[in-house]
């Protein structure tokens, strides 16, 4: 009698085990259907942003920064040139070169009375000891300053170049020229600092009254 009574105990006891878990698993697959099945939201990449440009800082060092400037009395005409030149004087005009060359000069400036010559006539002065010299001109603004750009060339002697500005004053032309001497044969002259160009002694015109 007692081991019919101990086996009922213990198949009433897995009957209670049995029936606790089974209702463990109905309460778990309850709860998975009331709660939201998680998902997972894809992860949005922005594109098209805008790029983030870093400026480009272009150096402003003035190469004409040490240079001399001289005035025209007559013109007030002002215009610069490297500091190491002298200053030539001679009728209707002045000229500037290296110490080195003595009175010679590399670039020189000339006054035309209008009473006495046209443009044309001025342009007729450049190189005309070449019968086949060849002109192109073109107009250039310098300083607010309205001008005449003028390259003369000869086929018989190709290192000669001359670069010629040519202004108006009132009743007065006035040239500016590069002596008939390219830059890259400029800078293989003794006196001339590195980098000099005839562009940078033009690009400093200007009048006082202006």
């Amino acid at each position: 009698m007692k081991q019919k009574g101990f086996a009922s105990l213990i198949i009433i006891i897995i009957l209670t085990l049995v029936g606790v878990v089974g209702y463990l698993a109905y309460q778990n697959t309850q709860l998975r259907n009331v709660l939201p099945t998680p998902t997972q939201s894809p992860i949005s990449v922005a594109t098209n942003l805008p790029t983030q440009t870093i400026p480009t800082v272009k150096p402003t060092t003035d190469p004409t920064a040490s240079w001399k400037e001289h005035t025209d009395g007559s013109t007030f005409l002002k215009v610069k040139y490297p500091s190491s030149w002298r200053v030539v004087d001679w009728t209707n005009g002045y000229g500037f070169g290296p110490q080195e060359i003595g009175e010679d000069v590399l670039w020189g400036v000339n006054y035309y009375g209008k009473s006495d010559y046209s443009q044309a006539s001025v342009l007729g002065e450049i190189g005309k000891q070449f019968s086949d010299r060849k002109q192109t001109t073109k107009t250039i603004d310098i300083n607010g300053i309205k001008a005449l750009e003028v390259i003369t060339t000869t086929p018989s002697i190709p290192s000669w170049y001359s670069d010629t500005i040519l202004l108006e004053y009132g009743t007065t032309y006035i040239t500016l020229s590069n002596g008939a001497i390219s830059d890259s044969d400029l800078q293989k002259m003794k006196g001339v600092p590195a980098g000099t160009t005839f562009k940078y002694f033009y690009s400093t015109i200007k009048f006082m009254n202006e």
